[in-house]
């Protein structure tokens, strides 16, 4: 058992801050809280990809803006589905490693298609929105990076 109380990087903390709990406890916090930065994530793609199409005045051609979005969301989702499967399962382990290769392959795309879109000029809108959508990608790796690591050293701190 380790104590929460060595456990309060990154907000991870829970309210009893003396509680004791077993390993397996704290993983499965862990596993929830990157379920959940996986569906904020998911949520901030989709979002993206509706503003996308709005911005293109709802025009047949721009619904790729929602289609790309919502497929992005969907694959963060399953990433996070499969992490709340047992630790030791080869769905957990297809899991983490997906919810960290998504965040860097959408920014790379993202980035890709930014360059693209500032090639015209009449689609500089989408190229700023997709550096965000790229800038977001990167900051949520950099953040599940920091919960997968603040976990590990809470696990190896008993």
């Amino acid at each position: 058992c380790i104590s929460i109380a060595s456990f309060d990087t990154v907000g991870l903390s829970a309210p009893h801050a003396t509680m004791a709990i077993s390993d397996s406890d704290m993983q499965e916090y862990v596993n929830s809280k990157i379920s959940a930065s996986l569906s904020l994530y998911a949520l901030f793609l989709f979002t993206c990809g509706a503003i996308g199409y709005a911005l293109a005045g709802f025009a047949p051609k721009a619904k790729t803006a929602v289609i790309v979005g919502s497929v992005a969301a969907v694959t963060v989702l399953f990433a996070g589905w499969l992490i709340k499967h047992p630790i030791e399962s080869f769905r957990h382990k297809a899991g983490f490693v997906l919810a960290k290769l998504f965040p860097v392959l959408f920014a790379s795309l993202f980035a890709w298609r930014a360059a693209k879109a500032f090639a015209d000029p009449s689609k500089a809108y989408l190229g700023y929105l997709l550096v965000v959508m790229s800038l977001g990608s990167l900051v949520t790796r950099y953040w599940l990076s920091t919960l997968i690591q603040s976990g590990q050293q809470a696990l190896k701190g008993k």
